[in-house]
């Protein structure tokens, strides 16, 4: 018991993915064996990510939650209470002899074997996960070792449930191999998209998940440009932006619909909805599909070019970066509070609508006061006075 022990302790720090396919990207490298590649060509496309869910991902980790906001603290407290009942559920009359809701980066070795991802790290890797929570247990039943694998998801996006999750069944080889498991269970937790769901691997499903992940690390490796392959793993790929055929395949009904248009605006736009009416229903229904695909491509240009001009001087000829509006954020709640009392908000619906912002706050005095355009304004000047920090 005391050599697992030692080895789960071991996992308390993060480290980078050393450039070898991680388990979060696994799905993405299964379906486009040349996207890992591609995406290591593109360089650092982290600032796309969502901060909301990063500062959720560090308070369950941490357990320190004073730098979340009330829509965060929500999400903490529900991801909490679900992991905490599945744990109960998993470990059933078995003692839980450790977890780790901060683990260290495990990487798979060219020759089959997994260690602990640290500065020191000098083993070829081929593959490199990440879990949000492990935890171990003893079987009594069994008399073996079993593992117990969470992975938080904060916002509502579609995520594959946890039997048909590549990044978790990536992490459960990982893991089973490093802590010498013979079964475990893994669990996605989202909850806003409703209950968390489960997949349990006795042996044989396990050795399944590690002949499947050295297939799609082989496949990768050998990779080359004509093994591309657009679809929906495209949207959070770092190398959209540049892909010729993620460009193809969003932009095809587009450029069908728009050869030969008129040069007025108003006209274009007219002869665009004429021609959408004559489409035929699969024609239309499979256009309406591609739209996403087409959201996707335009936000991955806008933050390509975006990330240009804070630092291609070629690119700076066309476009420049220029400053925004200072965001302000009230940092002296007590007084704003206080003022707004005074102007007969409900002490009840200020408290309901905090943490407080500016449009909140607006909402609140409008409601009091009957106010209404630059008398509103006004009002919100003198309430917000001193009271609050521009950034």
């Amino acid at each position: 018991m005391s050599d697992q022990l030692h080895l789960l302790n071991l996992f308390v720090s993060q480290d980078p993915r050393r450039g070898v396919p991680s388990a979060s990207a696994i799905g993405r490298v299964e379906a486009c064996p040349a996207s890992h590649q591609m995406a290591q060509l593109s360089g650092d496309n982290s600032g796309k990510w969502s901060k909301f869910g990063d500062a959720i991902h560090e308070a369950l980790a941490t357990g320190e939650t004073s730098k979340l906001d009330a829509a965060q603290m929500e999400t903490f407290e529900m991801c909490s209470e679900q992991l905490e009942r599945m744990l109960s559920e998993w470990a059933g009359d078995d003692e839980i002899i450790a977890i780790h809701r901060d683990s260290k980066r495990l990487g798979l070795t060219s020759i089959g074997g997994v260690v602990e991802v640290t500065d020191e790290t000098t083993a070829k890797l081929v593959n490199t996960g990440l879990a949000d929570v492990i935890a171990l247990k003893f079987s009594k039943a069994d008399q073996a070792w079993s593992f117990f694998i969470a992975d938080h998801k904060t916002l509502r996006g579609e995520v594959p449930e946890a039997a048909d999750n590549p990044q978790l069944r990536n992490l459960a080889v990982l893991v089973a191999k490093r802590l010498r498991c013979v079964a475990g269970r893994v669990c996605v937790i989202q909850p806003w998209a409703g209950k968390p769901t489960l997949a349990d691997f006795d042996t044989d499903l396990l050795r399944g998940a590690s002949e499947w992940l050295d297939a799609v690390l082989h496949r990768e490796r050998n990779a080359t440009p004509d093994d591309r392959k657009a679809g929906a793993h495209c949207h959070y790929c770092p190398a959209n932006a540049t892909c010729s055929t993620f460009r193809q395949l969003a932009t095809s009904p587009v450029e069908a619909m728009t050869r030969v248009l008129p040069q007025d605006g108003k006209t274009a736009r007219a002869a665009l909805f004429a021609r959408a009416m004559e489409l035929d229903a699969d024609t239309l229904a499979g256009f309406v599909k591609h739209l996403r695909l087409v959201g996707w491509w335009s936000a991955a240009i806008e933050g390509a070019a975006k990330k240009r001009a804070e630092s291609d001087v070629e690119f700076q000829r066309y476009f420049r970066l220029k400053p925004g509006s200072p965001r302000e954020k009230i940092t002296d709640v007590q007084t704003v509070f206080t003022r707004s009392c005074e102007l007969g908000v409900a002490p009840a619906n200020f408290s309901a609508a905090c943490s407080i912002t500016k449009a909140g706050l607006k909402g609140l005095i409008a409601g009091a006061t009957g106010l209404k355009g630059k008398a509103l304004e006004a009002k919100m000047a003198e309430v917000l006075q001193g009271a609050t920090e521009s950034k």
